[in-house]
């Protein structure tokens, strides 16, 4: 009796000799993902694909890179909060390319939290909410 793994690789060698080299020593998962339409070739053409999506192209310029790293962002929003002026959360989010909840979430956890900053939040008829940080 044959044993299952040897008639799966003599029928893949039977039905496609043709459009693939067969070598005696390649597992039969490999062999598979050689075999046009099967399962394991489709998922190694979209894993090549996506490989290859990552690399940038050659000759070409990189993407845009972010305005600044993210500790440096929050260092000139401290800034700004240092000013007597102080800034409106409408304000930080377009200043920085935020979301309104990522300025919350700063102010709360960065800023208040992790650096024991005092905040002061005072309201503005015409800006809203505006944060200063106490000297």
């Amino acid at each position: 009796m044959r044993a299952a793994g040897s008639v799966i690789k003599e029928t893949i060698m039977a039905t496609k000799t043709d459009s693939i080299t067969i070598d005696p020593t390649i597992s039969i998962e490999k062999l598979a993902a050689k075999v046009k339409g099967s399962p394991a070739n489709v998922k190694a053409k979209a894993k090549a694909k996506r490989a290859k999506a990552k690399k940038p192209a050659k000759g070409k310029k990189a993407a845009k890179a972010k305005s600044a790293a993210p500790a440096q962002r929050a260092d000139r929003f401290i800034a700004a909060m240092r000013t007597a002026k102080g800034m409106s959360i409408d304000e930080a989010a377009k200043a920085f390319d935020w979301q309104k909840h990522t300025v919350r979430g700063a102010i709360a956890g960065a800023i208040k939290k992790r650096l024991g900053l005092k905040v002061d939040a005072e309201q503005d008829e015409k800006r809203g909410t505006v944060y200063r940080i106490k000297k």
